[in-house]
């Protein structure tokens, strides 16, 4: 039984309406699209008023309100391409209704802002959805985009990373509808696909430059069209092209007004992603570690199935196969060769997996009902529960780990009960932002002890025993440690040796008089990843955060 492709083009280039059908398939989309919103917006005020991610909390919500507070729409800083920040600024107009509002709320309630903005990002990946439905639809048949859509909807990295207000997840999203507009070029060669996939691009690459690698599933899908009609693709490369162009300005418009500022910063991003490996990741393989990203981030089966999807379109439409290999192939092989890497940059490229994935799952209902004469649809729902399992127990997880209270959290809490105003104490990743800020009017933790926080490459490659020295010296006498630091270091302890000295030091001088554990009873703390240690996939977690420490020194002025 071959694929049912009803958009197939026919040799005159003629194509059916790739949108009609039956009333049952818009209901149980409705049905998907209710769960992955469910899923997104469960637990979606984890960790507030605290932002514990420092992308989060650092890169675009800060601009956003910032831009509110000056005027214009110059972010200064173009590391990350802007577009999820005027998202954010728009939606925070209209949610405090206009920049007096959204100025008077974040002075009063930091953790507001970042609030509306996930909420945001749930959207925007429940949306990719229903994106993803019509690209498997117009590419393959109703059922694949079903399947696509709900693997999309319950998929642990999605979900997860659309708890959190960064670009990530809006860069997916765009470059789905890029392919969406490409997928109509293939099957239907109409010059709307062309428009549709250049200002998927555009967005995609103005949310995040590396989702700029769906363009190779454009530029396929007009290889195709231009064998058979030369002028027609051409034509609808270069309105792909300027529609792209178009869409990628109004995504950075500083890109025109400050054109240095902006190459600048393109030319630092080789030393986020390209230079020296971070610590803690040194050791890995970038090539087999984003492979084993998505055996946890889709899922075993799920990925078992998009090899077999991959196959079959070699040998039995390569047409397809020129559209959803190339960007997945090629953006494995870039990404796998820089110094660092995180599951959640694998996203641009997820829904062609996903695709791809549902035409092995396909081929495998259709080989089993072939064989034993059994009806389709119930083994095809089989299967596809069968794929999404392993992601929705582990999204259940992780969403209720997430409504409870983070070691961070308990470690403030102890703060707030035993130490007395005045109290010098040094801060490694305990106490963030907006926690800080919590009560902006009497800055009420500031006011309170005297901090002097260490920042992410103190706590770790700059940490030293000597400090320790200075610690007792100068009475700072309260020392918190972290081991979402810490145990960076003994990962790669041959590299910073002084840094791992220090932690071993201050176990040894240090009286622990607070400890908290994200952990279980009995379980084992999980090795340190820069995914697993902090998206709680792992059953071992029974709450957010690290295992948090902190300790009295009792020499010098701490005597």
């Amino acid at each position: 039984m071959a694929l049912a492709a009803p958009t197939d083009v026919d040799e005159q280039g003629s194509a059916a309406p790739p949108l009609k059908g039956t009333v049952w398939h818009w209901i149980v989309l409705a049905l998907v699209f209710a769960i992955a919103l469910t899923a997104r917006l469960w637990s979606i005020d984890h960790g507030l008023p605290a932002i514990f991610n420092p992308d989060e909390a650092s890169h675009f919500v800060p601009r956003a309100v910032r831009l509110h507070e000056i005027g214009g729409f110059d972010t200064g800083y173009f590391l990350n391409p802007p577009l999820i920040t005027y998202v954010f600024y728009l939606a925070f107009a209209l949610w405090f209704a206009g920049s007096d509002g959204v100025l008077a709320t974040a002075a009063s309630d930091p953790a507001a802002p970042y609030l509306v903005a996930r909420v945001v990002v749930a959207l925007i990946g429940a949306i990719g959805v229903v994106v993803i439905y019509l690209v498997g639809r117009v590419l393959i048949d109703r059922r694949a985009g079903l399947m696509a859509a709900t693997l999309m909807a319950v998929s642990f990295l999605p979900v997860h990373w659309s708890h959190f207000a960064t670009n990530d997840v809006a860069a997916m999203v765009a470059g789905t509808v890029s392919l969406l507009g490409s997928a109509i070029v293939l099957k239907s060669r109409h010059l709307g696909g062309y428009v549709l996939a250049g200002v998927g691009l555009g967005l995609a690459s103005g949310t995040k430059y590396t989702a700029g690698i769906v363009i190779l599933a454009l530029l396929a899908a007009a290889f195709t069209h231009w064998r058979a009609e030369h002028g027609r693709a051409v034509i609808g490369l270069l309105v792909a092209g300027a529609c792209s162009i178009a869409a990628f300005l109004l995504a950075v418009p500083t890109l025109v007004t400050d054109t240095q500022g902006v190459l600048d910063d393109l030319l630092r991003l080789d030393a986020s992603g390209g230079g020296e490996p971070k610590i803690g990741q040194a050791q890995e393989n970038g090539h087999l570690y984003y492979g084993w990203v998505l055996t946890w981030g889709l899922g075993w089966l799920t990925c078992g199935l998009a090899i077999v999807g991959a196959v079959w379109s070699l040998i039995r439409d390569r047409r397809m196969a020129a559209l959803l290999l190339p960007s997945p192939l090629a953006y494995f092989a870039f990404m796998g060769e820089q110094a660092a890497f995180f599951g959640r940059w694998l996203l641009p490229v997820l829904p062609f997996v996903l695709l791809l994935a549902a035409v092995g799952a396909i081929r495998l209902t259709e080989a089993i009902t072939d064989r034993l004469d059994w009806p389709a649809t119930p083994v095809l729902a089989t299967v596809t529960v069968l794929m999404c399992l392993q992601s929705v127990i582990h999204v259940a997880h992780m969403n209720t780990l997430f409504g409870r209270t983070d070691t961070r959290t308990q470690a403030a809490e102890w703060m707030r009960e035993n130490l007395p105003v005045g109290t010098r104490f040094v801060n490694s990743g305990v106490l963030v932002r907006p926690m800080i800020d919590e009560d902006p009017g009497t800055r009420a933790i500031e006011s309170r002890w005297q901090l002097t926080s260490l920042n992410g490459n103190q706590s770790t490659v700059g940490a030293r025993r000597a400090m320790l020295d200075q610690y007792e010296e100068e009475g700072w006498c309260w020392v918190s440690a972290s081991s979402l630091f810490y145990d960076r270091l003994f990962v790669d302890e041959e590299l910073r040796p002084e840094a791992a000295a220090y932690y071993r030091e201050l176990e040894e001088r240090g009286e622990v008089v607070f400890h908290a554990s994200p952990y279980g009873p009995g379980a084992d703390p999980v090795p340190f990843n820069f995914d697993w240690s902090t998206n709680l996939y792992p059953f071992e977690f029974e709450r957010p955060g690290g295992v948090v420490t902190i300790y009295r020194l009792h020499g010098g002025a701490c005597a």
